[in-house]
């Protein structure tokens, strides 16, 4: 049986829409769903709860990430990299560009809610 999925809070969803001005990462057309950039199962806590780890997608650049598509995965993490860095990346392959973001969301996401159960 499927574990059933943890929806987004809505307080969430209001700041990446904000944040993003209600477009795609990727191409700036209307986002329409909200795509977790390090998955629910490869965090301890809670990371739909952190902003930072959701961005709002169209549906095909939603499609296209879950198709493999390595110009989506490229645009979506060198957006998350820009988010903590206020830069893009110079002179790095997407994967090691993907692996410091993944450890930095699991990083702040594992502090900020170890923070809240202490």
């Amino acid at each position: 049986m499927r574990k059933k999925r943890q929806l987004i809070p809505k307080a969430v969803k209001e700041r990446v829409y904000h944040r993003q001005k209600g477009t795609c990462a990727c191409c700036l057309e209307r986002g329409e769903r909200y795509h977790h950039v390090v998955a629910v199962a490869f965090c301890k806590y809670k990371p739909h709860s952190f902003d930072k780890n959701v961005v709002l997608l169209c549906r095909y650049h939603h499609d296209s990430f879950h198709l493999g598509d390595p110009d989506t995965f490229q645009s979506i993490y060198e957006y998350v990299w820009y988010l903590y860095h206020h830069k893009l990346p110079e002179e790095q392959d997407i994967i090691d560009i993907s692996n410091q973001v993944v450890d930095i969301i699991k990083e702040d996401i594992d502090k900020r809610d170890q923070y809240f159960l202490e």
